[in-house]
């Protein structure tokens, strides 16, 4: 099966070669990327084996890794103010700085 990019080469190639106006150096440089063009070409148009097939994966038992608790979220307040909102969080070098959307008071997240 043709791709493509095969296709694609190939119609360069033949725009390369179809200009007459250019100089004896133009000429030859057109010529040579035309005939590599053509060999990539040729080269990516071959098809591959499809390679061995592989074995099928045992399909490991999950209800042994189940968590049968999930700890508690408690949010933390604002220092500022003690509103429990969502947080704008930014970060600066190596913290997290936390930003209250009520007070726009700023503090960094200690866990």
């Amino acid at each position: 099966m043709t791709s493509n990019l095969v296709l694609d080469m190939r119609t360069c190639a033949a725009a390369l070669l179809s200009d007459s106006t250019k100089n004896a150096w133009a000429n030859l440089i057109a010529t040579d990327a035309a005939r590599l063009l053509v060999e990539a070409s040729n080269i990516l148009d071959v098809e591959e084996p499809l390679g061995e097939v592989m074995q099928a994966l045992p399909i490991p038992d999950r209800a042994s890794e189940r968590i049968t608790e999930l700890p508690a979220a408690v949010p933390r307040p604002c220092p500022a103010c003690g509103n429990v909102a969502a947080r704008k969080v930014r970060i600066t070098h190596t913290k997290l700085l936390l930003t209250c959307p009520m007070c726009s008071h700023e503090w960094e997240y200690a866990p």
